[in-house]
């Protein structure tokens, strides 16, 4: 009896000892899952050093199928996700399975997405839900300008700021710093998780560019202008007037692709965007910007390196090319963009560097990033393309070289191509026959995953779900 007895009191006390474990455990649990949701309500980033980040991010990937990891490194711009390809402001389920089905590392949205506040929260919400790993969802807000959805979009209530250009004349460091906690909290506020600013460029003296290489370049993309039609005396009017029509309706058809794509290719006013002509307050003005966006989850991207805005106005329609020296860049751009060193990615532009490799564009030779942009500078984020259906692109090379190139040059990410699922496709079979080495692969995926755990986009306990 006495055994039974004490028998009753242990199974009792090992019932008590385990209720209050576990619910220690369920209150640990719930107010674990409060402070993410805290987190993730108020855009504060769980802090992570390089280092965890790293291994974390080494752990996933090799958890990852090839598929999977080619994924991250393509972002596309919205309007490529939508039927239509253009004015993209509803999510759709066409683009969740696109997502989904290519593991997208990030989506970029651009002004024509943007009407209301409530309506790019929800757009974003959506997009942030689709069942995949964890997605970077971009935007470029420089503070000012045209390219600021605070300035372009009052009625959002966020702060508005004049053009980089001008705001460099007189704010102080502080205010900088400021201004990209201010860019990050609307960014979150948006939903948005990704910036694509600021510049840390230097304005350079406009270079004038050939006016018949962008005739022809234009020509290579839209064909010619139709000619006048050449009437026979002998043909009636009724049918005159049918061939004058056709000739009318095709010129203006013509006409109408050709603003498109001077629109999308062309910019005019690139010096407005960028801080000035010296490089040390250049470096200083986007440093204090980066640290105004530290413990938010909201990585950067800066751009467009080496240093375009001699040739921006063109550069992505005409192959263009730069004349500045190793020790040129070493006084000027590389000290500038030095500021933006612990940013998360930079955005190679589509230009040729005819004094370091006159062979290849800067997104395809591997002479200037491995050499100076990872061994020089030390600069360890992602590398970033611009549009890969850039004409200055297009009219030299093939989709299936573009990609390839540039991955084997060292390329992480790959911006817009025109066709994502081929895009994917030919990076695949290039590591299956042995052209591409999948350790590129890799380590592109690591960068990739990697800033998005330094910011808390990826959670430190984030495991891959079963393929």
């Amino acid at each position: 009896m006495d055994h039974f007895k004490r028998s009753l009191v242990l199974c009792l006390i090992f019932f008590l000892t385990a209720g209050i474990l576990f619910g220690c455990k369920k209150k640990t649990d719930t107010a674990d899952k409060e402070k993410t949701k805290k987190n993730a309500a108020t855009g504060q980033a769980v802090t992570v050093s390089e280092a965890e980040a790293t291994e974390i991010a080494e752990k996933i990937v090799r958890n990852m199928t090839l598929n999977e990891k080619v994924g991250q490194m393509f972002f596309v711009n919205l309007n490529g996700l939508n039927e239509n390809k253009t004015n993209t402001r509803e999510y759709t389920k066409r683009m969740g399975e696109l997502i989904e089905r290519y593991h997208l590392g990030g989506v970029i949205l651009e002004e024509d997405n943007f009407y209301s506040r409530e309506q790019v929260q929800e757009l974003t919400r959506e997009l942030s839900q689709v069942k995949d790993i964890p997605l970077y969802i971009g935007m470029t807000e420089e503070g000012g300008g045209t390219y600021s959805v605070a300035y372009q979009h009052r009625d959002f209530g966020y702060t508005a700021y004049a053009e980089p250009s001008k705001v460099s004349s007189y704010m102080e460091e502080d205010a900088f710093k400021r201004m990209g906690s201010n860019w990050a909290d609307e960014c979150t506020d948006l939903g948005v998780n990704l910036n694509l600013a600021p510049k840390a460029e230097l304005a350079h003296t406009e270079t004038p560019v050939n006016e018949e290489a962008v005739k022809e370049a234009i020509r290579s993309c839209i064909g010619k202008e139709p000619s006048p039609p050449k009437i026979s005396e002998k043909t009636g009017k009724k049918k005159q007037k049918k061939i004058w029509k056709r000739y009318q309706k095709a010129r203006k058809r013509y006409f109408q692709r050709r603003t498109e794509l001077l629109d999308k290719y062309v910019v005019d006013d690139y010096e407005d965007r960028l801080y000035g002509t010296d490089a040390d307050s250049v470096k200083k003005i986007t440093k204090a910007i980066l640290k105004g966006t530290k413990g938010k989850k909201v990585s950067t991207v800066t751009g467009v390196f080496p240093g375009i805005s001699s040739v921006a106005d063109y550069h992505q329609l005409v192959p263009l090319s730069l004349d500045t020296s190793l020790s040129q860049l070493r006084k000027e751009d590389l000290v500038s963009f030095a500021g933006m060193k612990k940013s998360a990615g930079m955005v190679l532009g589509n230009v040729t560097m005819s004094k370091l490799d006159p062979e290849h564009p800067l997104p395809m030779s591997k002479t200037i990033i491995q050499k100076l942009i990872r061994d020089e500078m030390g600069f360890n984020g992602f590398l970033m393309t611009e549009s890969l259906q850039a004409p200055s692109l297009t009219n030299q090379y093939t989709s299936k070289e573009i990609v390839t190139q540039m991955i084997n040059a060292g390329v992480d990410v790959l911006y817009d191509p025109a066709n994502i699922g081929a895009a994917i496709t030919t990076v695949e079979q290039a590591v299956i026959f042995e052209k591409i080495d999948e350790r590129l692969i890799n380590q592109a995926a690591i960068r990739v995953i990697r800033s998005k755990i330094l910011r808390g986009i990826i959670e430190k306990d984030y495991e891959m779900e079963e393929s």
